[in-house]
């Protein structure tokens, strides 16, 4: 599991990458960069989960998982 230290270095590396990527231009010149990096489009709360979900963690869907179970008392 992350450490907090950890969670505030993948913030602030996101946040860097986000910045690097500000747009200073015409709206074809924005649009071009779409093309070229969709992702850069994302809001904050997508980036974050993008974040939490990249080191390996899965959504739980599986009725039958003893997580489940265990995490909502059945």
């Amino acid at each position: 599991m992350a450490t907090t230290t950890e969670f505030e270095t993948l913030i602030r590396q996101d946040r860097d990458r986000h910045h690097a990527h500000a747009w200073h231009g015409n709206l074809l010149g924005y649009i071009e960069k779409i093309k070229e990096d969709p992702t850069i489009t994302k809001l904050a709360h997508a980036r974050v989960y993008d974040i939490i979900m990249k080191p390996g963690c899965r959504d739980i869907h599986e009725s039958g998982d003893p997580h489940v179970k265990r995490l909502y008392k059945d």
